[in-house]
């Protein structure tokens, strides 16, 4: 059992001094001649500071022979297991196996790290900073600029910053983009931010707490079930998502309108974050701000290699966080397992950073398609800066971390999401300095109909998507539609889009179709990068087959049916058939489409003709020249939070003769 104790700051005895002004403890005055009200501050505010220092858990170790079935009671959920490999040297990373038969395998970690930080809660911080300036405009209007700048830079101090972070946030902001006002007209926006700045600090207390980095095994006795969407009959035990409703725990997404600039600012964290000096994510320092990388992996032997590259060719590793979700059959390699015995060396990723992986095993006869195991990978993030989802088969380049933020800070856009598919590793990457040998990258703009009758579906397959080189310098360009082997984003992608688990036996084509128009509704904006910072490594090596999912499709019978008239339905693709409602799950359906644009403006810009299920042929010609991007960009918002599709009246439209009579 974890126990939190929560201490209000105006408990704390401290002493702060700036200016000849000073205060201790609790409320009071400043001397100098000004008082301050702290209960104004407080109920500015509206939100106290609370200080979460959980004890440790304590973990009851039981041994068990493997394969054994391991009993659950309601007073200890902590299970272990001991193998062979544990006595080389080898840290288990696992949270637990999820079984059809419901036994438990794996083994939780016990954690050492100390949780005792003075000023843990960073949202609580930030929150109550930003509300400090509006309390210092009012005051301004009665004392003056100057001793009222003197009065903010103390009150920063003392809700745990210094004198030079107090001027960084003043004077700075290394953000994507640079905010400006926002439209007040602009309906995309939520009307509801003060709610949702208050909600939103509350919802992530639970993490932000906890120093860095945090982990989904600690939490296992708070793991919430789930019934498999294929299989009544199986329940798993699943990690809560980042945003959970506080009274029965249930999951909730960040917004289906625009988010204001500030709200998202509230994503994000950095490392290295000592008490006292908490920083806000405006002036974080890149190097600073954490990547969550998400995969899914089905039985693929190069999965530990993948997790070995990320942190081994990163420029700052410490920064990284790995979630994993392993579907596996006995005998198959786990995506935990070192390379090399840890005994023997040590230095490795899957030995320095075991703190930083975590890693949710399932039985492979559950697996149902990419959307069900990436809605658990979703579930193992926990508030990082930036989220990268990729296929358990990459290598990465040098320096990779840097390279693929600095490209998505240079679009000046909150909404970016750089993303395509992954050219062959063979040929890519220097074996001597480990940098790219590629200039040239792939566009994702060449869109069709396949299948034919109700079954046609519009689709993108990687092979016919156009390699070429960048024709803007400088920054990544827009493209249509949106990859899932590689996609790099700000974190809130995750909360805001998050993989809809009731699509079993769905494809990677139908999939990546379903969350490009999610996507796109919610305000998010797709880019294909400038350079390649990663590589596709399962062409290059024979020896480990590519396996499927499918290979259970006989255990899941009429289940993709089903699951295609929900996708489709949910995103507005079978406009005579059904209403996209008709599909949803609850009255708050969570995996819809957004309100910021209207899906039928993605149909009619790029050329997609849903009735007719034909699509214009030359897009790629837009796209790929840099037309769509010097076109489009223009009408980014001020703040940076996307582009503003309503100021864009563009249709690309060369229909002749229906497509050569083509339908």
């Amino acid at each position: 059992m974890s126990i939190h104790s929560f201490i209000d700051d105006d408990e704390i005895s401290c002493c702060e001094s700036y200016g000849g002004m000073s205060r201790c403890s609790s409320k009071g005055s400043f001397t100098g001649g000004f008082n301050i009200d702290w209960d104004e501050i407080d109920s500015i505010a509206e939100e106290s500071l609370s200080v979460g220092t959980p004890s440790h858990p304590t973990v009851n170790k039981r041994r068990s022979s493997k394969g054994k079935h391991i009993a659950i009671d309601d007073d200890d959920c902590s299970f272990s297991s001991y193998s062979s490999r544990h006595s080389s040297g080898y840290r288990n990373n696992k949270i637990r196996r999820q079984t059809s038969h419901g036994s438990l395998r794996g083994m939780r970690r016990e954690r050492t790290d100390s949780y005792d930080s003075l000023f843990g809660f960073e949202l609580a911080q930030r929150q109550r900073r930003n509300n400090i300036f509006r309390f210092w405009r009012n005051i301004s209007k009665k004392v003056g600029k100057t001793t009222s700048m003197a009065i903010l830079l103390s009150l920063m101090c003392m809700t745990g910053g210094t004198l030079k972070y107090s001027f960084n946030v003043l004077f700075q902001s290394n953000n994507i983009g640079s905010p400006k006002p926002v439209n007040p007209n602009d309906p995309a926006y939520i009307d509801n931010e003060r709610q949702m700045r208050r909600s939103l600090a509350k919802q992530t207390n639970t993490y932000t707490s906890r120093p860095w980095p945090v982990s989904v095994r600690d939490e296992e006795k708070d793991f919430e079930f789930m019934v498999h969407p294929a299989n009544p009959n199986v329940t798993l035990s699943i990690p809560k998502f980042y945003l959970s409703d506080q009274k029965d725990g249930s999951m909730q997404t960040l917004s289906k309108k625009l988010p204001t600039r500030s709200i998202v600012d509230m994503i994000g964290r950095s490392t290295g974050i000592e008490p006292g000096q908490l920083r806000s994510s405006s002036v974080m320092a890149e190097e600073m701000r954490t990547i969550f990388i998400g995969i899914a992996s089905y039985r693929d032997s190069l999965c530990r290699y993948t997790v070995e590259s990320a942190f081994a060719k990163a420029r700052y590793p410490e920064r990284l966080r790995i979630g994993v979700v392993d579907q596996l059959l006995d005998g198959d390699q786990s995506c935990d397992v070192p390379l090399v015995d840890c005994n023997a060396k040590p230095n490795q990723a899957l030995c320095k950073y075991r703190n930083q992986i975590d890693v949710y095993e399932m039985e492979a006869a559950l697996a149902v398609g990419a959307p069900f195991a990436r809605h658990i990978v979703n579930r193992l993030y926990r508030g990082e800066y930036y989220a990268l989802q990729i296929d358990a088969h990459v290598q990465f380049v040098q320096d990779w971390d840097i390279d693929i933020v600095s490209q998505i800070v240079n679009t000046k856009n909150e909404m970016a999401v750089v993303t395509n598919y992954l050219s062959s590793v063979s040929g890519s990457i220097d074996s001597v300095t480990g940098r790219s040998l590629r200039v040239a990258r792939q566009v994702i703009c060449n869109a069709a109909y396949e299948g034919s009758g109700p079954d046609r579906r519009l689709r993108h397959d990687a092979q016919s998507q156009p390699e070429a080189l960048s024709p803007i310098h400088g920054s990544p360009a827009l493209q249509p539609y949106w990859a899932s082997g590689f996609s790099f984003s700000r974190g809130h992608f995750i909360l805001r889009v998050p993989y809809d688990p009731y699509l079993p036996m769905v494809t990677k084509q139908d999939e990546e179709i379903s969350m490009a128009l999610r996507a796109f509704s919610m305000g998010y904006d797709f880019y294909t990068p400038e350079r390649s910072v990663c590589f596709n490594s399962a062409s290059d090596n024979p020896g480990a087959k590519r396996k499927s999912f499918l290979q259970h499709k006989h255990l899941y019978t009429g289940h993709e049916t089903a699951s295609l008239k929900r996708l489709y339905g949910l995103i507005g693709m079978d406009p005579d058939e059904n209403d996209p409602e008709d599909f949803y799950k609850t009255p708050k359906e969570l995996f819809g489409c957004g309100k910021v644009r209207d899906v039928s403006k993605f149909f009619s810009t790029f050329g997609i003709h849903i009735r007719e299920k034909i699509t214009e042929r030359k897009l790629c010609d837009y796209v790929s020249t840099g037309s769509m991007h010097k076109k489009c960009s223009p009408f980014l918002r001020n703040d940076g939070m996307g582009v503003d599709y309503n100021q864009i009246h563009f249709r690309f439209h060369e229909l002749q003769n229906n497509h050569d009579n083509g339908r």
